[in-house]
């Protein structure tokens, strides 16, 4: 089972934390729009770059300016992105577990985990951003913010 596994510990590892800093550089990237689902797919994406950028972007959210996807996105308006290849999101890996299991055992994985810990599950994709909030409407505050991401995005 160990498709259970990942899919009862995945959300306490995999997303980075649910930050205001976070959540302003993807709104950023997103040319000023961010939801709860897209900023979900956004973390999630940013786990799937790989160590380095995942964690130079907790400790630095203005790093991802270096990152090569990143400085791609900015040479294009969002509406020519490539659904397939270029948003940063990556809502698929919330289902790699359940899909698995259900391919492995042949069972359905809400079923499953009616009968299992369901507290286990508590999201924590949820919630409001901790810290101070970005001003999206203030270019200042978004280059003193994310000074490299302001000079790829602000236009």
């Amino acid at each position: 089972m160990r498709s259970w596994t990942f899919r009862s510990t995945f959300p306490t590892y995999a997303p980075p934390p649910i930050t205001a800093i976070s959540g302003g550089a993807a709104a950023l990237i997103y040319e000023g729009y961010c939801g709860d689902d897209p900023f979900l797919y956004f973390r999630l994406w940013l786990v799937a770059q790989g160590k380095a950028v995942y964690e130079g972007a907790l400790d630095a959210v203005d790093s991802l300016a270096d990152h090569r996807p990143v400085q791609l996105l900015a040479t294009k308006p969002m509406s020519d992105w490539d659904e397939d290849s270029e948003w940063p999101w990556l809502e698929s890996l919330l289902y790699v577990a359940l899909h698995a299991y259900e391919h492995t055992t042949g069972k359905n994985f809400d079923d499953a985990i009616a009968t299992r810990r369901p507290d286990t599950l508590r999201s924590v994709f949820e919630g409001d951003p901790a810290g101070e909030p970005w001003d999206l409407s203030n270019p200042e505050e978004i280059r003193r913010r994310g000074p490299r991401l302001a000079a790829l995005f602000l236009h």
